[in-house]
Formats: structure tokens, C-alpha cells, sequence
């Protein structure tokens, strides 16, 4: 027969084993609409770099298993600015930016391996009222050429430093699809 001290202790570590769970975030929590918990973990929330963060992988595993239909319906229209200004409190969220794209090939903002973002340049977004984003655009149809009005969906990732003179603002990096307007 078990005593009642065992007893006891059997539902202090199991209380104890929930509340580590809890504390690792592999249980369920709740979560503000239009956020996803990444697979793998939650979102480097202390460095901001994205070639150090990890984030830029976590956001391109999110779109690429996301539809733009998917995106787009989970959006937030957002200032770039204040997003960058307040990058922790965006990660995991969809945003939406509107501007005009340019193709920035051999930028050095972006981790130097080009397989972890496709492999192809990344792209500069002219935002309408804001700075220059720094873009990694997933899928074929994201691709909408030099000079075009798009919107973009997609998570921010970090920011990068572009080879510009010294000074010059870190970028806000977003990973995400285009559409054309």
C-alpha cells in the first residue's frame, strides 16, 4: 500500500513537469490572433540581426507553408517604421507592406549562405510613407519584377545592415509573397 507521502509527491512532479512544459512553450497557450508559433521553437526576440537571430529560417518555413490566400487573409496592414521600431512584438505576425519593388543583387544584409533564403538576390521594397524593407520573396508567383507596385505578405524576420556608407539605417527584413497591384 502507498503512503500517503507518496502519493503526494507523484502530484508534485507531475504538477512540476506541466508547469516546465508550459514554461518551454510545448503546450498550447494563448496566442494573439494572426500569430503562429514557428516549428522548432519560439521567435529570437534579443538580436535583432537576421543574419544571427535564425528567424529569417523559421520565416521562410512559415510561408512556404502558408497559401497566399492563407497570408493574405491573416495580414495586418502595418507602418514599416513602427514595425522596426518595435520588431519582438511583430514576430510570428503576418504583415502586410505596399511599395515598389527593386531587385538588390549582391547585397551583403543576408546571411551568405543564398540557400537558406532560395537562392536568389533578395529584393528592396519602396514602401509608400516608410523606409526601405529588405524583401525574400517565396514562390514564383512573389517574383513580380523591377518596378512594380506590389503588395507583400509576410513575417518579419530581423533587421539587416545593407553595405551602404557608414550610418546608413538598418533595413527591416520581411519574408513573405508579392502580388501585383
Amino acid at each position: 500500500m502507498r503512503s500517503r507521502t507518496q502519493g503526494y509527491t507523484s502530484h508534485v512532479l507531475v504538477l512540476a513537469g506541466l508547469v516546465i512544459l508550459v514554461l518551454w512553450g510545448l503546450l498550447p497557450g494563448d496566442r494573439a490572433p494572426g500569430r503562429v508559433a514557428p516549428p522548432g521553437g519560439g521567435w529570437d526576440t534579443t538580436d535583432r540581426n537576421v543574419k544571427s537571430n535564425r528567424n529569417l529560417h523559421r520565416a521562410l518555413t512559415l510561408v512556404r507553408g502558408s497559401s497566399m490566400a492563407e497570408l493574405r487573409r491573416r495580414a495586418e496592414a502595418v507602418d514599416a517604421t513602427a514595425v522596426s521600431d518595435t520588431l519582438a512584438s511583430h514576430y510570428g505576425q503576418v504583415v502586410k507592406l505596399t511599395g515598389v519593388l527593386h531587385l538588390r543583387p549582391g547585397w551583403g544584409g543576408l546571411p551568405d549562405d543564398p540557400t537558406l533564403y532560395g537562392g536568389s538576390a533578395p529584393w528592396v521594397l519602396t514602401v509608400d510613407r516608410g523606409p526601405e524593407v529588405t524583401l525574400v520573396l517565396c514562390g514564383a508567383e512573389s517574383v513580380s519584377g523591377e518596378g512594380r507596385r506590389v503588395s507583400v505578405y509576410g513575417y518579419p524576420a530581423g533587421v539587416a545592415q545593407p553595405d551602404a556608407p557608414v550610418g546608413a539605417a538598418p533595413q527591416l527584413v520581411l519574408v513573405g509573397r508579392s502580388e501585383p497591384l
